[in-house]
């Protein structure tokens, strides 16, 4: 007689939630009635602050699932967070798992609908994990087990700096090419890269979506923030800062700011061009002007006459580190602002 698969559910974000329910569903899992009947609850949200209301809220899932069920969590978040969140399910009878979703080649165009997209990182207990793998085996192609609770996240956090600075750097690139005069053959530099393996193949994809300007897809600016902000916080617990990806954040919350969230990350190279390429894409400066500019006068320069102080007369920054759009969460509430 054949083993009786599990049930799952789905909480957090709808539109990935019926990707990755469709793909379980495809290698024969069950969808549950309610969260009482789920043997796994499956969790995935870009912000840490909502997520957390998922799992500690009223209702929520360490309260309102039934006594054993395993809680994987898909979203990007931090070390301490997976370390906490498995402490409290331990305390109230289920088992927890942190299983971040890491996503390929973040410009495809429905990136969460293809397993073969999708990598997974697992930190926990090694029963829960064992328990679960068919089901993770389902949404992802590669599934990897880190070990004890919270090197999932960990992994997640080295993954994301890393892909930040890689992506951030294509574009820099790829705008240097355009202000150059184009100086220079990209298709044959871009060829020659790949062929030494200076470049990886899933880069030459989003180098192909900066190309053609297609800045659609189902992974957003939202979502890489999410996964920055995640980082940035894991690096805070620790008392590091890291530049490159707290630089890599503030672009991505200027393009957020002047209504590119839903964009795929490509549509930064925006952020180097012209106004009226920016417009065409729906994208309007004014908001980023008006948010900053009053930000500076309020912080800055609104307690003073001296026109020589250093904060109005000796410097030309924006202080986008403290962005009134951001509260006091800072990353971990990053979608303090809204785009629309």
């Amino acid at each position: 007689m054949a083993e009786e698969k599990q049930t799952f559910i789905f909480a957090g974000d709808t539109e990935v939630g019926q990707r990755l329910s469709t793909l379980l569903i495809q290698g024969g899992f069950l969808p549950a009635s309610d969260l009482n009947d789920a043997d796994v609850v499956l969790t995935y949200h870009e912000n840490q602050s909502k997520l957390e209301d998922i799992y500690f809220g009223s209702p929520g899932l360490l309260s309102d699932t039934k006594e054993g069920v395993i809680l994987v969590d898909l979203s990007p978040t931090t070390p301490v967070f997976a370390q906490e969140l498995n402490a409290l399910a331990l305390v109230n009878d289920r088992q927890a798992l942190d299983a971040p979703l890491v996503v390929r080649d973040m410009v495809a165009q429905d990136a969460f609908a293809l397993s073969s997209n999708l990598m997974i990182v697992a930190g926990g207990a090694s029963d829960s994990y064992d328990a679960v793998y068919p089901m993770l085996r389902a949404i992802a192609d590669r599934v990897l087990f880190m070990g004890k609770s919270g090197s999932g996240q960990a992994s997640k956090v080295a993954l994301t700096l890393y892909n930040a600075a890689a992506v951030i750097g294509l574009i820099e690139a790829d705008s240097f090419h355009g202000l150059s005069g184009k100086l220079f053959d990209a298709e044959d530099l871009l060829e020659e890269a790949l062929s030494a393996n200076y470049i990886a193949p899933v880069h030459a994809a989003f180098l192909d979506a900066l190309r053609n300007r297609s800045y659609k897809g189902t992974y957003t600016v939202e979502m890489m923030m999410g996964e920055l902000a995640a980082a940035l916080s894991a690096a805070d617990d620790k008392d590091m800062i890291f530049p490159q990806a707290e630089a890599g954040f503030h672009l991505l919350e200027l393009l957020a700011v002047v209504g590119g969230s839903s964009l795929s990350p490509a549509a930064l190279t925006l952020v180097f061009g012209s106004e009226e390429k920016a417009r065409e894409f729906g994208l309007d400066w004014s908001r980023a002007e008006e948010v900053y500019e009053h930000h500076h006068d309020d912080e800055c320069c609104g307690g003073h006459d001296d026109p020589d102080h250093e904060c109005c007369g000796r410097h030309d920054h924006h202080h986008h580190e403290e962005d009134e759009y951001l509260n006091d969460d800072y990353p971990n509430d990053f979608m303090g602002f809204s785009s629309n």
